[in-house]
């Protein structure tokens, strides 16, 4: 019996979820929403729960530093990782439901994201967990679903949270030793006013 590679088990994977796609329009039109949608509702929801915060200090740095964990994870991690290792998308190896268009020449790996969301979520997680869970089933259900469209492979998001995770790391390791005290001060200067 032979053995089965990580490859292997990725496409598996992939033909499983992406055999999901192209029954009913109705369906199609969901996967796409949550594949593409959900990460500007992330976005949007970190800005509204500053809105609705307004002079909480801890509200704002938490939302800080979630953003800057997630630009930290897609700009600078994730585009390390892509050049120095390419992969096609689904779609560009072999027949697949493709539900979105991406650029076939764009690097499927790690998943740009699936590396932002998670990034937000597990900042979140250390931050404000109600939230955060929310934020992680959130890129749970947009990740999953961006294999389901056709644009990743499941490791492709697999690598996205685990730069995530690499970020969120570094992130707060720099925030709570050098940033977080400068952005307390800047923070009480401005909601003086």
């Amino acid at each position: 019996m032979g053995t089965i590679s990580l490859l292997e088990i990725d496409h598996a994977i992939f033909k499983f979820l992406n055999d999901l796609a192209g029954y009913s329009g109705f369906t199609d039109g969901v996967f796409v929403f949550f594949a593409e949608g959900i990460v500007y509702l992330m976005g949007a929801g970190l800005i509204f729960f500053v809105l609705q915060n307004k002079k909480n200090e801890a509200g704002y740095l938490s939302i800080f530093q979630s953003i800057i964990s997630a630009f930290v994870s897609r700009l600078i991690i994730a585009s390390i990782v892509r050049e120095f290792y390419f992969r096609n998308r689904p779609f560009v190896s072999g027949i697949v439901n493709q539900l979105a268009y991406h650029n076939p020449l764009e690097n499927s790996f790690p998943s740009g994201h699936a590396s932002v969301m998670f990034a937000m979520a597990f900042s979140l997680l250390l931050t404000d967990f109600k939230l955060g869970v929310v934020y992680f089933i959130l890129a749970l259900i947009s990740g999953t679903s961006r294999v389901i469209i056709g644009v990743h492979y499941p490791f492709d998001i697999i690598a996205g949270i685990f730069v995530a995770v690499i970020s969120v790391i570094g992130t707060k390791f720099v925030f709570d030793f050098w940033m977080k005290e400068r952005l307390r001060k800047a923070l009480r200067r401005l909601l003086k006013t």
